[in-house]
């Protein structure tokens, strides 16, 4: 269940945020990224047309690797203003607290959770964005 294993991201503002938070009740993906990450920026347009397609029934949490490789809070939110993707709901994993709790070590890594707080998938690499349409219409 999401609440067994709750974790703090940060606002771009550095405000803590407590995954069950920012899920309020819906269903919610996460997805581990970092810009240094070629399968995480391919993956990004297909996860933007996503987002808009189920933002209003989805809650989403697009989680910066920060620390590794050099990645900052800037460096993610320079990208993300430079691709276009600035309007994902973007949270950075500062203190490493919910890649460790989701063992979301290898990147890309998406988690998919049901409105009751099911954790539904854990999946490490690339989504393929039919089957995570498939499984978002089952869950609103």
């Amino acid at each position: 269940m999401l609440a067994d294993y709750d974790a703090t991201v940060y606002t771009d503002l550095n405000e803590p945020m407590r995954l069950t938070a920012i899920a309020d009740g819906r269903p919610l993906v996460m997805n581990f990224w970092a810009t240094w990450c070629p399968y995480c920026v391919q993956e990004m347009p297909d996860y933007q047309q996503i987002y808009n397609e189920y933002k209003d029934r989805v809650s989403f949490a697009f989680i910066d690797s920060v620390g590794g490789k050099g990645e900052t809070t800037e460096k993610a939110l320079a990208w993300l203003r430079q691709n276009g993707f600035e309007d994902l709901p973007a949270y950075f994993d500062n203190d490493r607290e919910a890649s460790s709790a989701y063992g979301a070590w290898s990147l890309p890594t998406s988690v998919i959770v049901s409105a009751k707080g099911e954790i539904l998938d854990i999946s490490a690499g690339a989504i393929d964005p039919n089957l995570m349409r498939r499984a978002l219409d089952s869950l609103v």
